[in-house]
């Protein structure tokens, strides 16, 4: 599958020009509505608003992300030619309800993988090596999806080569959940109170997320608080910070 240099590089290339394109899509077009709707002025987590400064930090980083994750690719690529991953491509091989189940298996997988990863990068002596660049980010915007350090870039991407190594998945679906995780990652980071009402009681909203960047010990949790709740490390919503100072 990866037979010479050439088809390494290209299927790298592939794999960010694909990275950068749902990247700056999902965060460019959240970022250019809210910018463009003052209704949501209100919505605002934070008094404080992130600097470009900040912003461009959040970008580079990000794309530097991306580059790890092409590489992580590459690895997934190789082993599936050697029959370690339960990737397939005929779509009919399984039906649509194992499809959307399979879907969904992944998202459950993620959200376990990210509370306890995420949970175990925020240990001291862990914390400062690995996430401490993401939490630069204390008003975090869109841009911030994937500002990352280099060694959480490969604790994140491992997500990825994790779902086909434990359960059978068509490449369209593992795509589609790729594409979910980016935008889900840049709307939790966005700033605005964008999902509430009692249907989202078990969803991680921007809210939450804020809460832990704005400094709760707290809200670990990706698509869900389900994690949060079990162990104890829920911080309500309620709690929001609102100010520079409150956070310090």
């Amino acid at each position: 599958m990866l037979e010479s240099i050439g088809s390494v590089c290209t299927a790298w290339s592939i794999a960010f020009a694909a990275h950068v394109l749902r990247y700056v899509t999902s965060a460019g077009i959240l970022e250019l509505w809210i910018r463009c709707s003052p209704g949501l002025e209100s919505r605002k987590l934070q008094s404080a608003t992130s600097s470009p400064r900040q912003q461009s930090l959040e970008f580079w980083a990000s794309l530097e992300a991306g580059a790890i994750f092409s590489f992580l690719l590459l690895a997934t690529l190789y082993v599936l030619s050697r029959g370690g991953l339960q990737i397939f491509f005929d779509f009919s091989e399984r039906s649509l309800g194992y499809h959307l189940l399979s879907f969904v298996a992944a998202l459950a997988l993620h959200d376990a993988y990210f509370y306890w990863t995420h949970r175990w990068m925020h240990a001291p002596k862990i914390f400062r090596f690995v996430h401490a660049h993401h939490h630069r980010s204390q008003t975090p915007s869109a841009w911030a999806a994937f500002s990352f350090a280099p060694a959480e870039s490969f604790v994140q991407g491992a997500i990825y080569l994790l779902v086909p190594l434990l359960f059978p998945i068509h490449v369209t679906v593992l795509g589609a959940f790729v594409l979910w995780a980016s935008v889900y990652s840049a709307l939790i980071h966005c700033g605005y109170d964008l999902l509430r009402g009692p249907a989202t009681r078990w969803i991680s909203t921007p809210a939450d997320h804020d809460r832990h960047h704005a400094g709760g010990k707290g809200n670990f949790g990706l698509y869900t608080t389900f994690w949060d709740r079990v162990m104890g490390t829920r911080v309500p919503r309620h709690q929001v910070i609102r100010n520079e100072s409150e956070a310090k």
